[in-house]
């Protein structure tokens, strides 16, 4: 029986690709985790904020209602 093997890689070759491909995917996980972890920060504070604003204002509003009923 005939083993047709084009290239042969002796197990340290093997080893050190696959380290190799486990350290770029590693590495591109890390950079999408970053970025996402950026646009979370930059979204949620923004909408955050601004919808406490708002429900401040209305909880604001409602205060002065009861203060001019009470009047």
């Amino acid at each position: 029986m005939q083993k047709y093997v084009c290239c042969k890689l002796d197990p340290v070759q093997l080893a050190t690709l696959s380290a190799l491909i486990i350290l770029i995917g590693d590495f591109i996980a890390f950079i999408a985790a970053i970025l996402a972890l950026q646009e979370q920060q930059n979204n949620g504070p923004g909408n955050n904020n601004c919808e406490l604003h708002h429900e401040i204002q209305q909880l604001q509003n409602q205060l002065d209602c009861i203060k001019q009923k009470i009047k």
